[in-house]
């Protein structure tokens, strides 16, 4: 738990928010793509540019694999899992960015009372290194990442073992905020309010019709420092 965070524990307590990672927080397509294409290219297949690669993204490594190497079996995928981690644990922080707009208001946030935490569908190792990378982690009282439990976004599990990390009462203060209909769909199941953002890598339709109980646009206008409270921004 870094200093920042546990310095802001003592402000008055305002509602949890979870974030997801990947295009919520981040922008990691460029290093996931190219981590994608180097799985590809060891099955002989061609690299793929990153709007196809987009479409990868979201349920975790083995779903992105089992959509990078259609019809492939499962010895097939177990070997590029291994060949994923190996080139990913390096390339995870090479091209990497926080979305801006976003460190301000996760910085307002913390400063105004709100116990925060990641809920990501991504290896939790491979997480943590990019928040360090990007100077967030210190923001955050608890990481969850797709390998932590059993289970993954949209399953609630998670949510709520990172709630419970957090301290956090009743979940029905808490919200999830990301970019795919699983984080909207997590959420909704554990209880929390959600926020569906629109700059990431989910379709916006989708994200509509998951009906989340906000949507946000633009990282630059997120209603910091109170948190979600406003349809769409």
């Amino acid at each position: 738990m870094g200093s920042d965070y546990a310095a802001a524990v003592t402000a008055p307590r305002r509602a949890p928010l979870l974030f997801d990672l990947d295009g919520t927080l981040v922008d990691s397509l460029p290093d996931i793509a190219t981590s994608a294409n180097h799985v590809r290219v060891s099955f002989g297949l061609p690299p793929v540019d990153l709007a196809t690669a987009r479409g990868y993204v979201g349920e975790g490594v083995l779903r992105l694999l089992e959509r990078a190497l259609p019809g492939a079996e499962p010895t097939t995928l177990e070997s590029a899992l291994a060949i994923y981690r190996a080139h990913h644990v390096d390339q995870c922080t090479a091209l990497v960015t926080v979305y801006p707009g976003v460190r301000e208001a996760l910085l307002a946030w913390r400063d105004a009372g709100h116990p925060m935490g990641v809920v990501t569908n991504k290896p939790e190792d491979l997480a943590r290194r990019v928040l360090h990378h990007v100077e967030l982690a210190s923001l955050f009282g608890v990481v969850i990442g797709g390998d932590t439990t059993p289970f993954r976004k949209p399953d609630p599990a998670p949510v709520r073992v990172a709630l419970r990390a957090l301290g956090a009462g009743e979940p029905r203060r808490s919200w999830l905020i990301g970019d795919s209909i699983h984080d909207v769909r997590a959420g909704k199941a554990a209880g929390l309010g959600t926020v569906a953002v629109l700059h990431g890598y989910g379709d916006e339709a989708a994200l509509h019709a998951a009906a989340a109980d906000e949507v946000w646009r633009d990282p630059a206008a997120w209603p910091a420092p109170h948190g979600p409270g406003v349809r769409e921004r």
